[in-house]
């Protein structure tokens, strides 16, 4: 039977869980949640939450999986189960630091570029927050050093959480990885594995919104 991922109908912390499923090859009903923007500017989430308490989550949230008896929330545990099921998780103990230390980095930088989209003033800090973006950059390009990929030689979980936050970042920054060979050079691989390639030419990917209702960028309504 199929597996289940249910999320927003926006990329978010769900499209990372959707690449690894579309490049494993798992079949998975994707089960959209949709927000609705209230006159007040708070978001309508009965959507969701007619659901939420049904399914039988341990800890209910969005993204959740389904996989017949197994029930699991938090995208970190979502993406790590999904590594053991088809060989995308590290083994050797540098492919596991390296993995557990730009897991960190990522959770810190995603939080802030998700409070920069959610800042009214977005327009005024965006100048700042694009200032500390290439410090940021400098340094994921080091940390890449000869490596093709996050933990090393091989294709990891990581991978996937790197490749869909920086392509989101791109869109609001589009010559944001100007100046970082590695980082580029990443992004052109992964582009051209065959399932993320399909998956990203069929209706099944959506490019955009990135972020629910009330984002001042990213949402369906900026």
């Amino acid at each position: 039977s199929k597996m289940i991922l249910g999320y927003w109908n926006f990329r978010g912390m769900g499209e990372q869980i959707r690449l690894m499923l579309e490049y494993l090859g798992l079949e998975y009903e994707d089960v959209k949640y949709y927000q609705v923007l209230r006159k007040d500017n708070t978001a309508d989430l009965s959507n969701w939450l007619d659901e939420k308490y049904k399914l039988g989550l341990n800890f209910p949230n969005l993204p959740y999986l389904i996989d017949k008896d197994v029930k699991l929330t938090e995208s970190m545990a979502i993406m790590k189960y999904l590594a053991n099921k088809g060989g995308l998780m590290p083994e050797t103990e540098e492919e596991h630091i390296r993995c557990d230390i730009f897991q960190g980095f990522m959770i810190d930088f995603r939080k802030t570029f998700r409070d920069l989209c959610s800042n009214p003033d977005f327009n005024i800090l965006k100048q700042k927050f694009q200032q500390n973006l290439d410090i940021k950059l400098r340094q994921i390009d080091t940390f890449f050093g000869c490596h093709e990929w996050m933990a090393g030689k091989r294709l990891t979980w990581i991978d996937f959480y790197f490749f869909e936050t920086f392509d989101v970042i791109q869109m609001c920054f589009p010559e944001s990885v100007d100046g970082h060979p590695r980082i580029k050079h990443h992004r052109e691989i992964f582009l051209t594995l065959q399932p993320i390639s399909e998956y990203r030419k069929s209706n099944r990917f959506i490019k955009y919104p990135v972020r629910g209702v009330r984002a001042v960028w990213g949402s369906a309504r900026s």
